[in-house]
């Protein structure tokens, strides 16, 4: 979908330039449209226009162990991998010998001329392998392939090495497959190591080890879940980590429940599983009096964890289907909003129990004049929306793609028994947006959230921590 690449062009003040390098592209899993996909845009470092058909090969291998896994094997459909074969004057990589954590040196010392800089021994870590120059990294992305998402560099040495970051950076070791699945859970979820390193605050690293507020809370009691302390003395006793056996502390294992959730949770950030929502523009109604067909194009994960619903003027009129009709007796005089909610029930994340998941949608609204006839569907009235955290303590979010003409949007916060408690009331521009709301007035318990805005109308429900 291109956000992380947008992102990171601005950030970095590239532009785009008018004698830019053109590369071949190849594709090596394509599953739909770039604009609804996660894209992930391999990269060759240290190999010659000659070893271009090494890179392609390393390429889809790396590309199937990943695919293999929980939860990119669950949510595959949702992405495309495509190659760019960008040459290196020389074959190899960088090592300066400079690293202190080993006897110098390892393997030979040598300086290659290759397209993105990569090197080991960086930071002083012999197996620490970057890639130095990012500028002509962002330039072979955007060049090429500028809907990109998520890259990798894949480097011509058989040393073992790799690195997170902004790139997921890997060797083409005999483990180098493992090696990028693992530095794929850095850059693309902002995962931490689960071998100490070093601490910070991350979805599977944290300070806090008490099991009511933990991050994974939700997790505990599940098999091999706990909190485990990295060490037994400082600065590692300080830090806990979800378990003892995931893939971000060592190689071979499976990620861990509380990763996959992560991984989960920015696939969802990066794209959505409506795939179409049709009409898809808007229409004059020819024959007034004849039902009006709506259907949705889902991204299925495998197996399929989708269930759809259809509200019309916020009444459930159809469950499990993803096309309805319309009768022209069912509707108002006015404007009628037709909402088609898709909700992934996922047993991949827990933040969302107890209720109903990942939730998205996209409304019509049905102009009716002159009686109960339809003259007119506006399907720009779309507007995709996720709900999170669930349970939440102190700060709910609402983030959204609006694509409607809706300026604002109320929620309006119920409890069990049907009483108003609180109301939020909130501008909206359109295009991706977070609003956050503060609920830490409310009391612990359950509530009935309702959303309301110019053609827009959904509920959920929400458990108070």
């Amino acid at each position: 979908m291109a956000i992380r690449s947008t992102l990171l062009l601005l950030a970095a003040g590239l532009t785009l330039q008018a004698n830019a390098q053109i590369f071949t592209v190849t594709d090596i899993m394509y599953n739909g449209p770039d604009t609804n996909r996660i894209n992930i845009v391999m990269l060759p470092d240290g190999f010659t226009g000659a070893q271009m058909s090494s890179f392609i090969t390393n390429a889809g291998s790396m590309n199937t162990a990943l695919f293999n896994q929980t939860p990119f094997l669950n949510y595959k459909n949702f992405f495309n991998t495509y190659a760019i074969e960008a040459p290196s004057v020389q074959s190899g990589t960088d090592h300066p010998g400079t690293a202190t954590d080993v006897t110098e040196p390892v393997i030979p010392v040598k300086n290659v001329n290759t397209a993105f800089g990569s090197t080991f021994d960086y930071g002083n870590i012999h197996r620490l392998l970057v890639p130095t120059d990012d500028p002509a990294i962002f330039d072979a992305l955007n060049n090429n392939k500028p809907e990109w998402d998520q890259a990798v560099v894949l480097v011509n040495t058989t040393e073992y090495g790799g690195s997170g970051g902004t790139f997921a950076t890997g060797s083409i070791n005999s483990s180098a497959n493992e090696i990028i699945i693992h530095e794929m859970g850095h850059s693309f979820a902002g995962l931490a190591d689960e071998y100490w390193y070093y601490g910070y605050e991350a979805p599977n690293l944290t300070q806090d080890n008490n099991a009511a507020t933990i991050k994974w809370k939700n997790w505990l009691g599940t098999p091999g879940i706990g909190i485990f302390p990295h060490g037994n003395t400082l600065p590692m006793s300080d830090w806990f980590k979800p378990s003892q056996g995931c893939k971000m502390e060592a190689l071979f294992y499976p990620f861990c429940n509380v990763c996959r959730e992560a991984i989960l949770e920015r696939i969802y950030t990066l794209t959505t599983p409506i795939e179409q929502a049709l009409p898809d523009r808007t229409v004059t109604v020819n024959d007034p009096t004849a039902p009006v067909d709506f259907s949705l194009q889902l991204v299925l994960p495998i197996p399929n964890t989708l269930t759809t619903q259809w509200l019309l003027n916020n009444n459930v009129i159809n469950n499990g289907s993803i096309n309805v009709q319309v009768s022209n007796l069912s509707l108002n005089s006015g404007d009628n909003i037709l909402t088609a909610i898709v909700t992934d029930t996922t047993e991949l994340s827990r933040s969302y129990r107890p209720a109903t998941g990942y939730q998205f949608s996209v409304s019509w609204k049905l102009h009716v004049a002159g009686g109960t006839s339809v003259k007119e569907i506006s399907a720009s009235n779309k507007f995709f929306y996720q709900v999170y955290p669930n349970p939440a303590t102190t700060t709910l979010n609402l983030y959204c793609n609006n694509q409607s003409d809706a300026e604002s949007i109320a929620c309006n916060v119920y409890s069990v028994d049907g009483k108003l408690v609180k109301r939020f009331d909130n501008a909206l521009h359109n295009g991706k947006q977070v609003i956050s709301f503060d609920i830490s007035s409310l009391a612990t318990g359950n509530y009935l959230l309702k959303f309301q805005g110019k053609g827009i109308l959904f509920d959920t429900r929400l458990t108070k921590e």
